[in-house]
């Protein structure tokens, strides 16, 4: 599709504006410096994931949705489902791959050298969502290339499931706090921030809970699930122990895998 990168531009800059407002009016955590370098860096982080992505065109999830319905591969070209089933059964097997990968990315040690470069964030916020090394966006690329071929999935699904992924990615990290009724229903189906901030915590065992991308299902099905109150995020640390302060500037950070 020619307007894949115009439709998910524009989904992603609406939802980082909203996130970023409701930041400021409704934080779930009480303000603090949020360090304009740090933020910076985040930034920078965003700058280069664009390019990796964009630099290796093919191994796109858009161009792996093309590849399948040329040739007429994955399990959607096999049978003949609905679309609207189709696309719900997409969305939910890709984000259990995606949970699973998750999991991969903390317990294969060459694969948490890269990811421990998005926990090294001693303030998760908005901007925490870009601090991604792009070792692991190419793993990424590479992991998504295969389960978007495998599923078969349409062009268009795929880029409905992206523009979701992308949001929550945002969401998830923003330090948007949901109270009452609405929070108890959100987060019965889906991963809510504090209960990723609670994933971002310097302890180990609470960093190995709540790996949900978009649903917390899979962390209840397969037991990884944890619970996170507004008074527990309060008193949440962030980062990664064996990492010092010195390894949180950018250079050094794409440094640190290979050190």
């Amino acid at each position: 599709m020619q307007n894949e990168a115009t439709i998910r531009l524009v989904f992603f800059v609406t939802i980082f504006l909203v996130c970023f407002f409701l930041e400021r009016i409704c934080p779930l955590r009480g303000s603090r410096s949020r360090s304009s370098r740090r933020q910076f860096d985040n930034y920078l982080f965003l700058i280069i994931g664009i390019i990796t992505t964009r630099i290796f065109p093919p191994l796109a999830a858009i161009g792996a949705a093309f590849f399948a319905e040329k040739y007429k591969i994955g399990v959607l070209h096999w049978t003949d489902f609905p679309v609207i089933y189709s696309f719900f059964l997409c969305i939910l097997l890709f984000d259990l791959a995606l949970y699973l990968q998750h999991i991969a990315m903390h317990k294969v040690p060459f694969l948490w050298r890269y990811h421990s470069v998005h926990h090294s964030d001693e303030i998760v916020d908005l901007t925490t969502g870009f601090r991604f090394h792009p070792g692991e966006l190419l793993f990424s690329l590479c992991y998504k290339w295969f389960v978007v071929v495998s599923l078969g999935a349409s062009p268009l699904i795929v880029i409905v499931c992206e523009i979701f992924l992308s949001a929550f990615s945002l969401f998830t990290h923003s330090n948007i706090k949901l109270v009452g009724i609405p929070k108890k229903i959100v987060s019965k189906v889906f991963i809510t921030p504090e209960l990723h901030w609670l994933h971002h915590s310097i302890d180990s065992v609470e960093s190995n809970r709540n790996f949900g991308i978009i649903f917390s299902f899979w962390d209840k099905i397969f037991h990884t699930y944890q619970k996170c109150s507004n008074n527990k995020v309060n008193s949440l640390t962030f980062g990664v122990e064996t990492m010092c302060v010195s390894d949180k500037r950018f250079i050094e950070l794409l440094r640190h895998p290979f050190s």
